[in-house]
């Protein structure tokens, strides 16, 4: 199989391509089985080498950096072992290589809106591939289609897809989604500092334990964004609001009513 290449109609400038070695991870843990586990050591059955056209010159040079994704590890001894009392075991799907497969249609439109409709970053700046395993990972924890893209619009709102070492609110809130301590001791404290897939996975976790409490005290239509508020705000400032949404669902909603208008336009032209 050739290697999958991100091709999108934005980019019209017929720059010079930029080689991105990107390695293959296993599979994220289904949320119901439990808070995912600690992160283990890296694991690289073989590297994937993906070629990304239309890349700007300024940032051709960080192209030819390796981005190592560290994967899902089965439990361990050693700092996981205390855990074991209070978390319950998870269990390992087979595993994927997520970058092997090119992206649908939907998911492609998804991560190239999101590249390209964050007032925050330069479209640049963003990280398509790891975009692109973010919105599987959503997936993965049974992420409703209305907040499809949700991790792409947190991540624009709180960190402008910076992806190295995220520290915010003078060190309490860290990794890409800014997770802080309370919430990310809840799944055995990962690298989410350095790991943009193990934050995803927290933060998704965090969200469906609190969809549990909003469900009960939502109607239906809001309780996923009500849950979505809660944890980007706490509950105490949220007021635990069922009509409120936060910043980042807000910046989501403006970005489906963008697609669903580009959607509209190319149907209108196809049936010219």
């Amino acid at each position: 199989m050739g290697s999958p290449t991100w091709r999108g109609h934005h980019a019209a400038r017929p720059l010079a391509a930029c080689v991105f070695v990107v390695f293959g991870v296993l599979s994220p843990v289904a949320a119901a089985a439990g808070p995912p586990p600690l992160i283990g050591p890296l694991a690289a059955p073989e590297a994937l080498e993906i070629i990304v056209r239309d890349v700007p010159p300024e940032v051709r040079e960080e192209g030819y950096r390796v981005l190592l994704v560290r994967a899902i590890d089965s439990w361990t001894d050693g700092d996981a072992k205390a855990l074991r009392a209070t978390l319950p075991e998870v269990a390992k799907a087979g595993p994927r290589a997520p970058l092997y497969d090119p992206p649908t249609e939907e998911e492609r439109r998804i991560v190239e809106f999101a590249m390209y409709h964050c007032d925050n970053a330069a479209a640049r700046y963003a990280k398509p591939f790891v975009m692109l395993e973010l919105i599987r990972v959503e997936k993965d924890y049974g992420i409703p289609d209305e907040l499809r893209g949700v991790t792409l619009a947190a991540w624009c709102s709180e960190a402008a897809y910076q992806l190295d070492a995220v520290v915010g609110d003078g060190g309490a809130a860290i990794g890409i989604l800014q997770l802080h301590p309370q919430l990310a001791s809840l799944c055995g404290a990962p690298d989410l500092r350095h790991d943009p897939i193990a934050s995803a996975q927290c933060w998704l976790w965090n969200l469906r334990r609190i969809y549990a409490k909003s469900s009960r005290m939502c109607r239906p239509k809001n309780a996923w964004k009500a849950a979505e508020l809660w944890l980007s705000q706490g509950g105490k400032k949220s007021g635990y609001s069922c009509k409120r949404v936060s910043s980042h669902v807000a910046r989501l909603e403006q970005w489906h009513r963008g697609l669903a208008r580009e959607e509209q336009v190319a149907s209108a032209r196809a049936k010219r």
